[in-house]
């Protein structure tokens, strides 16, 4: 994930061992882990809730495209009549 070698992390535990004691480093790890671990269950969230998102969009987005098919199909003259350039007249002829 950080793309940490084996060298790098040995020397932060050199640095976090001289700096908080070996004592403190136990309690500062299950800290860090319980850290981590809302910080995984906040992303997690965040990503399902823009999947619904996004799924909503395109079912909404799909629901619109068979009403338009629905309406072309029941109503073809409707199609024609509402193109645009096109005008139509009562007695179906295009004005010039």
């Amino acid at each position: 994930m950080f793309d940490l070698a084996w060298s790098e992390i040995l020397l932060v535990g050199v640095v976090a061992a001289l700096v908080l004691g070996p004592r403190e480093i136990p309690g500062a790890m299950r800290a860090f882990a319980h850290l981590m671990k809302k910080f995984r269950a906040v992303s997690r969230d965040v990503r399902r809730h823009v999947d619904d998102m996004i799924y909503n969009a395109e079912i909404a987005d799909m629901q619109e495209k068979a009403r338009q098919m629905r309406r072309q199909v029941l109503d073809p003259e409707e199609k024609n009549s509402t193109s645009p350039g096109k005008k139509s007249t009562p007695s179906g002829e295009a004005e010039t």
